[in-house]
């Protein structure tokens, strides 16, 4: 037997079996009492038996509607925890911490926090995305962004954000073994302007950083190739086709897969110290402060921060 019905039609029933009445329980339906006599009509013929009778005293259930009403509410129960379970998710998915990084740690850090977060936090969805650490703090005081992992080294503290110290990352210069760079263990930018640079593309972050920081020596950077990562940057520096200045991080990492040396800045600028912050009104969110510690801890646990003497907030 196919049970011609759908939910408006078990409601109506039950409603009707509730009131004995048709008219009250069309009312209750918000149907009129056409169509809801219609509606009945069809699932009675669908079964094809009665589920009402006439009496004195209204509509009453006969022994299929008994059954019939004892399943159509089970029916509505489990509908109704469905959607209680549905409007819960949707509202748990649509938790979307939006997460903005400088290229000292979007590429290393941030994202392999992340991705472990993400493995025991299935109900956050995140937009990550790379932006000056001044953008960043200008985004979070307006509440534009949740979490920002920026450097203060060239912005002032804003008193409406909470700073935690995350790691100092030294930006180095990467060259081939045969630069001429090659042979020293540090040097100054102005020196190292003498030479072709590779940078990331024009419009990044970190190109407009690199920018400024060449406008403070009153030089000229002569960039030989803008590049859109920094995997092909170590490659292209790898073939000596330039010198690049990177994060230390980035340049430890992809040594694993690029020949080039690794030479220190000796300007003060080179040193970043790397901060999360956070909106003081966003503090109290478990989904952000879940992830503000994880990340803490994920660095703790690579043993970078022993020894920071940044300013306490």
């Amino acid at each position: 037997m196919k049970i011609n019905c759908d939910f408006s039609d078990l409601r109506l029933i039950l409603n009707i079996a509730e009131t004995s009445s048709l008219t009250v329980g069309a009312e209750r339906s918000h149907l009129s009492p056409p169509a809801a006599s219609a509606r009945l009509k069809k699932v009675q013929e669908s079964i094809g038996q009665a589920l009402f009778h006439r009496t004195a005293n209204g509509l009453m259930p006969t022994a299929a509607a008994h059954t019939f009403i004892g399943g159509a509410r089970a029916i509505l129960q489990q509908l109704e925890r469905l959607e209680q379970e549905m409007e819960s998710q949707a509202k748990r998915v649509s938790s979307c911490i939006r997460l903005l990084s400088t290229v000292l740690a979007v590429n290393g850090l941030v994202r392999d926090a992340i991705e472990a977060f993400m493995l025991t936090h299935p109900d956050i969805s995140f937009n990550l995305q790379e932006r000056s650490s001044r953008d960043i703090s200008s985004a979070l005081k307006a509440k534009q962004a949740e979490i920002g992992v920026l450097s203060l080294n060239d912005i002032p503290r804003d008193d409406l954000l909470v700073y935690h110290p995350l790691k100092i990352e030294d930006l180095v210069l990467i060259a081939s073994p045969a630069h001429p760079l090659a042979a020293e263990d540090s040097v100054e930018f102005a020196q190292a302007l003498k030479f072709d640079f590779i940078s990331l593309y024009e419009k990044s972050p970190f190109y407009q950083f690199i920018k400024g920081a060449v406008s403070q020596e009153k030089a000229l950077m002569k960039i030989r190739i803008h590049t859109q990562n920094f995997e092909a940057l170590c490659d292209l520096v790898a073939a000596g086709l330039g010198i690049a200045l990177i994060p230390h991080s980035e340049a430890i990492q992809k040594s694993k897969y690029f020949n080039y040396r690794i030479i220190r800045m000796m300007d003060k600028w080179a040193v970043r110290e790397v901060y999360i912050a956070t909106h003081r009104d966003k503090t109290a969110d478990p989904g952000i402060k879940a992830l503000v510690d994880w990340i803490l801890q994920s660095q703790n646990m690579k043993n970078d921060v022993s020894g920071l003497a940044f300013p306490k907030t």
